[in-house]
């Protein structure tokens, strides 16, 4: 079998989950050609599959500096540098890919996601701006700059793109999870409520829409509701820091002032470096007798020293 049929074959294999049969193959390409660079890109994807991402970027880089202007290596490279978190190094190469292949709608949107990821939102709204250039209908870049539109303050925005998204998909977990979080955003809390039980039809087990339905509760003034709703979430997540940092605000609004203080105290036990939980905590003990002087001044010294 000469090399170009045994590269096919082991594509065909690697399509189909065969991938000790693959690799195999791939080896036996490089026997006879060490520097053949669809074998050691071939053998690279087969590596970052089974999850030995450093050998898959090592292979794929050397299949790139055989064929430096193939721009399938350099997407196919950015996979495991994203999985080892290598992130500048992936959107470097995403960009190279971009570069070779302008028309490469998945790789606009992996760069895009990157970007998001990293809190670059102009350069992910550039990019998944771009995605919907070419390809209108693509939901996961529709929901995606929703979140970057949210992040920059561009509320109506990223309503809009969740609707769309809706529209075409009315069953949309993540759209109607973050529609409902622009709404809180917005203060609309009925509309936002609407959102919440609408994912927990879909997801009864969603802990992240319980809480926001207990913020949606509370900020209309059902404090008993939330206060149950917490209640019962930290008796199946515990150590979920977050349910005692929202319980103590339900608590500190019902004026069960030292409750409220012994929930921020448990919240910040949890994740003591949460700095906006630890100003709630100051600020309660600032405006209420909950403590001795002495007490707030440490405390309050502590505060300094973050």
């Amino acid at each position: 079998m000469n090399i170009d049929a045994l590269l096919q074959q082991a594509s065909i294999l690697q399509g189909q989950g065969q991938l000790a049969a693959a690799e195999s193959l791939c080896r036996q390409v490089l026997q006879q050609q060490p520097k053949n660079a669809e074998a050691l890109h071939l053998l690279g994807t087969l590596a970052c599959t089974v999850g030995q991402l450093p050998a898959a970027i090592a292979l794929i880089r050397k299949a790139i500096q055989q064929r430096p202007r193939h721009a399938p290596y350099y997407f196919n490279l950015s996979v495991p540098l994203a999985a080892v978190e290598a992130f500048d190094d992936a959107i470097t190469v995403l960009q190279k890919c971009i570069e070779l292949a302008p028309g490469d709608v998945e790789a606009h949107f992996n760069l895009g996601s990157l970007h998001l990821r990293q809190q670059h939102l102009s350069a992910a709204r550039v990019a998944l701006e771009q995605v919907l250039t070419l390809a209108p209908g693509h939901l996961h870049a529709m929901i995606n700059l929703g979140l970057c539109l949210r992040a920059q303050g561009q509320l109506d925005k990223a309503i809009s793109l969740f609707q769309k998204v809706l529209k075409i998909k009315p069953d949309h977990l993540l759209a109607t999870f973050n529609l409902g979080l622009c709404h809180i955003d917005q203060r609309h809390y009925s509309l936002a409520r609407d959102c919440c039980l609408k994912v927990l039809r879909l997801d009864p087990e969603n802990q992240e829409v319980r809480l926001n339905l207990a913020l949606c509760d509370s900020e209309e003034g059902a404090f008993g509701h939330a206060l149950e709703t917490y209640q019962e979430m930290i008796k199946s997540t515990p150590e979920r820091a977050n349910i005692y940092n929202n319980m103590a605000n339900v608590l500190s609004r019902m004026g069960r002032l030292s409750e409220a203080r012994a929930s921020y105290q448990k919240a910040l036990q949890l994740q003591p470096e949460k700095q906006q939980w630890f100003s709630n905590l100051l600020f309660l003990e600032s405006y209420n007798v909950l403590c001795e002087p002495e007490e707030m001044l440490a405390a309050h010294r502590q505060w300094e020293k973050r």
